[in-house]
């Protein structure tokens, strides 16, 4: 992002910073789309293969970061946590090619859940205080759409996926004012499971 004067790190440096830095949280905004938000599925599996329990969670609309992780079904996820239809336990699955555990996008409407966005920030915590990463794939969310998230301790990552257009350098320019210490990350293609 020459416009920012950053330059991306590899999946296997923001693993590094996640581990060392002991990051409970690291939210993913993926300004480009789906592509680019490759980056959070890599990264929660690196983490899981180290041996740190590892949730992702699926905050897409598409469900992109969940996808290859369920394989073609759809079972409840975080919609149906916002929307009080499901319970915490059958929301979070195993990825069927790695160690980590996944809560998808879910079945319910996202706009129906997003009515009940103020608990997606106490959900985040209980994440927390059961796992020892927190993955959050945020897609293309603004800063108004990071919100939700809350004021606790979020570790922020941009996920980009080749040149970015001046949109997108709009975009993240918001959200580093909130985020400063931001961290971008060069997303890889991922449509099924690795190894």
């Amino acid at each position: 992002m020459a416009g920012l004067g950053w330059n991306p790190v590899s999946i296997g440096s923001a693993v590094h910073r996640i581990i060392e830095n002991g990051i409970a949280c690291a939210a993913f905004v993926s300004p480009q789309g789906d592509y680019a938000a490759t980056a959070s599925l890599l990264i929660a599996r690196d983490t899981a293969d180290l041996g740190l329990r590892t949730v992702l969670v699926d905050l897409t609309v598409s469900g992109v970061a969940s996808r290859s992780m369920l394989g073609p079904v759809s079972p409840p996820g975080i919609t149906d946590l916002l929307a009080g239809a499901a319970e915490l336990g059958n929301a979070i699955h195993p990825d069927r090619c790695g160690g980590c555990h996944v809560i998808p996008v879910g079945t319910v409407d996202p706009a129906l859940a997003m009515r009940s966005a103020h608990r997606l920030a106490p959900l985040l915590r209980s994440l927390v205080s059961a796992y020892d990463v927190v993955v959050v794939e945020c897609g293309p969310a603004g800063f108004r759409g990071l919100r939700w998230l809350g004021s606790g301790d979020i570790d922020m990552f941009v996920s980009v996926a080749g040149i970015p257009g001046p949109m997108m350098e709009e975009n993240v320019r918001d959200i580093l004012e909130r985020f400063p210490d931001a961290g971008v990350v060069a997303a890889s293609g991922c449509s099924s499971c690795r190894g």
